[in-house]
């Protein structure tokens, strides 16, 4: 053996990609650099994992740095990884140190349309487009020619109430029984997009009545996860609202820059049980600084077969990172929701390198899915982990005050005398049930317009 100063290890990388053996077992992928100077030259790379020597790769080493693919045997503790790389001109490098678990990741891509209600055009035309995107996600949930996997997660009531009065009640029937209720298609809680720290406590429960009582009522569906999306943010108050309306998970995909940067560099924790005012009642909660992360699956500029490298290595690099605590702060859990949409995203067909992607990496797993389930599994497999907090989320839509204050001090004004009115009008019903029952359903509605007029 001599010493070769035309070629050096300059690193052994781990990756979270595990690719699929014909033997079933798993190994992790590992990245071998090695820098040369001069001309090219063959090698040996023999690998030993806790003393176990592996099959030797054979690579050619050209100019410059050169990347080595080595796989190593899934490790449940700690252990040793030793690399000797054999030079054809006689030399020999290596490179030896500690190498840790990796984990199993668990990726769930939520596609869906942001609907900036009010802000992107008249009401009447945004129905028109929000009934359209729901039969067209509708074609690409259950004709997909792939995969027959792609799943849409509607992100508030709002697009399901402009479905019912641009196509009918049948019409609407129909769709949440072939489309929500075999879970082809998520239904999100929030009545539309408003922001929480707007509202007081009577109007915080009129938000979740359309969810938890007038869609069990008229569709049978248990819906219990919400997502709050863009500026909107919640109050302490509405936590404990929520969680005692009986939802259970709250997905926060938020705005970075309302936030000074990245919100976890304080270290807060991304996923936490948000208790409310009373200390118990609780929603398990996950927060994001965006709602377009891109997952470079097909979607960022990938469109064919060689670009799955760009994918495993771009996913790598940015899951590696949370688990370095670089991004999403602590983050124990080896599933991760990525929010994939921007605003008034038009649904389309998103998965060109998947189909790929699944024949040939075992890990990290991929799936376009119930937006709540990475919620649900982490809320099952990770209870000792999930920290408790308690106050109030960022307030980041607080400086709309501002851009209309009578209307606003009307509106407040009107949730305060609202209730007195309802009460009243309960009151008078057993005198005149007739004339008086049918107004229940304009203070119904009277709610639902206050709800809508706090969006954003």
């Amino acid at each position: 053996m001599k010493y070769n100063s035309l070629t050096r290890i300059l690193d052994l990388e781990p990756t979270v990609i595990f690719p699929l053996q014909k033997d079933a077992q798993l190994r992790q992928l590992a990245w071998l650099t090695i820098a040369r100077l001069t001309d090219a030259i063959s090698a040996n790379v023999q690998l030993k994992v806790n003393g176990e020597t592996q099959p030797v790769v054979a690579c050619d080493i050209l100019p410059g740095e050169n990347r080595v693919e080595l796989l190593i045997p899934d490790l449940t503790e700690e252990g040793e990884v030793e690399v000797v790389v054999q030079v054809a001109d006689g030399s020999e490098l290596r490179w030896r140190g500690p190498w840790k678990p990796a984990r199993k990741w668990k990726i769930y891509s939520v596609k869906s349309s942001h609907y900036d209600l009010g802000y992107d055009g008249r009401i009447d035309g945004m129905q028109r487009e929000a009934a359209n995107y729901l039969d067209l996600a509708a074609r690409l949930c259950t004709d997909h020619d792939q995969l027959h996997d792609w799943h849409y997660h509607i992100e508030h009531l709002r697009f399901l109430r402009a479905y019912g009065r641009e196509r009918g009640l049948v019409a609407l029937a129909a769709f949440v029984r072939d489309y929500i209720k075999t879970g082809v298609m998520t239904l999100s809680g929030n009545s539309s997009g408003p922001h929480f720290h707007w509202m007081d406590y009577e109007q915080l429960a009129r938000f979740s009545y359309p969810a938890r009582r007038e869609m069990a009522d008229q569709h049978d569906l248990d819906l219990r996860g919400i997502a709050v999306v863009d500026n909107p943010s919640v109050s302490w108050a509405g936590y404990q609202v929520l969680a005692q309306a009986g939802f259970r998970y709250l997905l926060r995909f938020g705005q970075g820059f309302r936030s000074a940067g990245d919100p976890f560099e304080n270290g807060l924790p991304a996923v936490a049980w948000m208790t409310g005012p009373d200390g118990k009642s609780r929603i398990l909660t996950d927060f994001h600084d965006t709602y377009g992360e891109p997952l470079f699956l097909g979607h960022a500029g990938c469109y064919g077969a060689p670009e799955i490298a760009i994918a495993s290595e771009r996913l790598s690099t940015r899951l590696q990172k949370v688990e370095r605590g670089e991004v999403r702060g602590p983050y124990p859990y080896d599933a991760l929701i990525i929010p994939n949409y921007v605003d008034w995203e038009i649904p389309h067909e998103e998965e060109r390198v998947l189909a790929q992607w699944r024949k040939t990496y075992a890990y990290p797993e991929i799936h376009f899915d119930y937006a709540f389930q990475a919620l649900a599994y982490i809320e099952e497999n990770f209870a000792a982990e999930i920290p408790v907090l308690r106050g109030d989320t960022n307030n980041n839509s607080a400086d709309y005050t501002s851009i209309a204050p009578d209307s606003q001090g009307l509106k407040r004004r009107l949730t305060r005398l609202l209730p007195f009115a309802e009460a009243l009008h309960a009151l008078a019903v057993p005198h005149a049930p007739i004339s008086l029952i049918p107004a229940t359903a304009r203070f119904e509605g009277h709610y639902l317009d206050l709800v809508e007029f706090d969006e954003h």
